[in-house]
């Protein structure tokens, strides 16, 4: 395979995983195979997300002449917040909505909103960049096709 046919391959298949995550193309993997996949789309989706938090933030970090370290640093205790602030800040989910979706407690979305939790669980982290990206997914698609160029 040449490397624009397997571009396009890989294009195509972030956009199922991105896109239609329980698609009946990937109930044909087993669970491990399924499993990798979820994980691929979390790591995706965490890409997207890392891309928008840096376009948000440059001219702060610009204006204070951080340097790569401590903006990777901002950047890692501050993308839970930046989630979770951006959600509710479309007014589609509020923190009771977030907490019910994500199968967890307010306290834990009111510790995560408020900087406390830095590093949520996996899977309340997944499902917050799920919705994240539902509803800006206008904003998720365009940052992924700036990625993917």
């Amino acid at each position: 395979m040449d490397l624009p046919t397997l571009n396009q391959t890989a294009k195509q298949f972030y956009k199922i995983i991105l896109c239609n995550p329980h698609s009946s193309s990937l109930q044909k993997l087993s669970s491990l195979e399924r499993k990798l996949v979820h994980f691929q789309r979390f790591q995706l989706l965490l890409q997207i997300v890392s891309t928008i938090y840096d376009q948000h933030y440059e001219c702060y970090f610009n204006l204070l002449k951080l340097n790569n370290d401590i903006r990777k640093t901002m950047k890692k205790e501050n993308l839970a917040q930046f989630v979770t602030e951006s959600i509710i800040a479309t007014g589609e989910y509020d923190i009771e909505g977030l907490a019910y979706y994500t199968n967890t407690t307010i306290d834990i979305i009111e510790d995560i909103k408020r900087g406390n939790l830095i590093y949520p669980s996996y899977y309340v982290m997944n499902k917050l960049l799920e919705i994240f990206f539902s509803v800006n997914k206008q904003l998720c698609e365009e940052t992924w096709l700036k990625i993917f160029k």
